[in-house]
């Protein structure tokens, strides 16, 4: 009979011990809902404001300050984890979002560029004016990462440019050898060439004959060798003594034909910048390269965009 009787008592231990486990949990339940239902807990809630500001409620009274302290805390972490995964789908949708803005804008200017609206000669300014009132621009310009409206429109230039580098090469040393030449006829490159007088001898040149070059091709072709005659001219006065003739001759010499008096690279030129491209990193760098016919052909720096 002892042994049945304390079979029997603990049984009802283990019986009460159990009860008092579902109550309490069922107790932790409640106060748990009782938080979610607080709009005014949040991330940046701190657990003994939010306890103190319960305190009285019949919840929070059936639990121990411990209990209460756990289940908040609880709670506080699945608030944090969800912010967390919510902070990285928006970020995600974000970069979709921009990726799609980018691919709109360079859509328009693929368009632009074929139908003669952008050449190889326009000017971001200039483009600007026609941009800026189209939906693709104003949605470009809300990204907040990534390449700007700006920076979309000059690589599309440079491919321009890049297409007319050889071309650049053949007659840059057709006229270095027409400068040492004496043989009558021979046409040579000066500051007194007209644009006429040049787009003529493109014309009937018959290696830059098949390149099919348009005007709009001629004309910066034009100007930029027009401008290194200028630069080369401009420092053959500032030197005395020197032979000019000689000098003459390295015109349009890649050497030092992008240097200006002082020694110094002339921002301008984009000649052979595939060998110098860069990669824009972070959303952040800015290119600051000036578009002004009197500088030398804009250099290349292409980055990925998506």
């Amino acid at each position: 009979r002892e042994r049945l009787f304390d079979v029997h008592l603990k049984t009802l231990r283990s019986q009460d011990r159990e009860a008092k486990a579902a109550a309490k949990r069922s107790d932790m339940a409640a106060f748990r809902t009782l938080l979610e239902q607080c709009e005014w807990v949040n991330v940046d809630s701190q657990a003994r404001r939010v306890l103190e500001r319960l305190r009285d409620n019949p919840i929070s009274q059936a639990l121990a300050d411990g209990d209460r302290f756990d289940v908040f805390r609880r709670y506080h972490d699945d608030l944090k984890e969800k912010e967390q995964v919510q902070l990285i789908q928006n970020r995600k949708e974000q970069k979709r979002t921009e990726r799609k803005n980018r691919d709109a804008f360079a859509s328009l200017l693929s368009g632009m560029k074929s139908r003669g609206e952008i050449t190889i000669n326009t000017k971001w300014r200039d483009a600007y004016k026609v941009l800026q009132g189209t939906r693709e621009y104003e949605e470009l310009a809300k990204n907040r990462s990534g390449s700007r409206p700006k920076e979309l429109f000059e690589d599309v230039v440079d491919e321009m440019v890049e297409a007319v580098e050889p071309t650049i090469d053949v007659l840059k040393e057709e006229m270095k050898q027409a400068v040492d030449s004496t043989e009558s006829g021979t046409f040579c490159f000066s500051v007194k060439t007209t644009e006429q007088e040049f787009a003529e001898h493109v014309k009937g040149h018959a290696k830059v004959a098949s390149a099919n070059l348009d005007g709009d091709q001629v004309k910066y072709i034009y100007m930029y060798l027009l401008q290194r005659a200028k630069d080369r001219e401009e420092r053959l006065r500032q030197k005395s003594g020197d032979d000019e003739g000689a000098e003459a001759g390295e015109i349009l010499d890649d050497d030092d034909s992008d240097r200006d008096g002082d020694g110094k690279q002339h921002r301008g030129d984009r000649h052979r910048r595939h060998h110098r491209r860069h990669h824009r990193h972070s959303s952040s760098s800015r290119r600051r390269r000036s578009r002004s016919p009197s500088r030398s052909p804009r250099r290349s720096s292409k980055k990925s965009r998506h």
